[in-house]
């Protein structure tokens, strides 16, 4: 009797800390251009300061974070003004649409 007890409570603590168990959330990002919303590839994206990786031919990353907690998210590529945003802990699909970076010539004459 005291055995099944024993199994019973202990396959219920364990039910307990698997509910309470940290969640992760997977966001998917894409990355465009501004002008002609074209996929950039080969982006570096940023996570807390920390490089990630970069994104593949379709201008897509897939971030694994925490449930609970915001991230600081920056993206970047030469040619292009660097993006940066807090992204909320729920949120699981973002667009970043990158601006390029304007050049400016003089001729003097």
């Amino acid at each position: 009797m005291n055995k099944h007890l024993f199994r019973f409570l202990f396959a219920m603590l364990f039910a307990i800390l698997l509910c309470g168990a940290v969640q992760a959330t997977i966001l998917e990002l894409t990355v465009l251009d501004n002008v002609d919303n074209t996929s950039v590839s080969h982006a570096t994206v940023f996570i807390d300061g920390s490089n990630m990786g970069r994104t593949n031919n379709l201008g897509q990353f897939y971030v694994t974070h925490s449930d609970s907690n915001d991230i600081m998210l920056r993206v970047s590529l030469a040619g292009f003004d660097d993006w940066s945003n807090v992204v909320k802990s729920n949120v699981t699909s973002l667009t970043v649409n990158l601006i390029r970076k304007s050049l400016k010539f003089n001729i003097n004459v």
